[in-house]
């Protein structure tokens, strides 16, 4: 998953200004970087789960924003 979250910021980062507007390239630059911070969260860490929350809040333009908020609602829970 690593590499495909790095193919995408690199899209976002060189071909998309030429093809986005503005509100969608941060749009998806909100939502990639939320999920990189999802994905090497420890599983129930409460205190990452509930900063991520904090964040994800913060970032409500961001695409998919209901479901990254329910994946770190999942990570407070999950224990590895």
């Amino acid at each position: 998953m690593s590499y495909r979250l790095d193919n995408f910021k690199m899209y976002l980062a060189r071909t998309s200004p030429k093809l986005l507007s503005d509100q969608q390239r941060q749009t998806n630059t909100d939502f990639l970087n939320l999920l990189v911070q999802l994905s090497v969260s420890i599983p129930g860490d409460v205190k990452r789960a509930e900063t991520l929350i904090k964040r994800i809040n913060e970032k409500k333009q961001a695409a998919e924003w209901r479901w990254l908020m329910e994946k770190a609602e999942e990570l407070k829970s999950r224990r590895s």
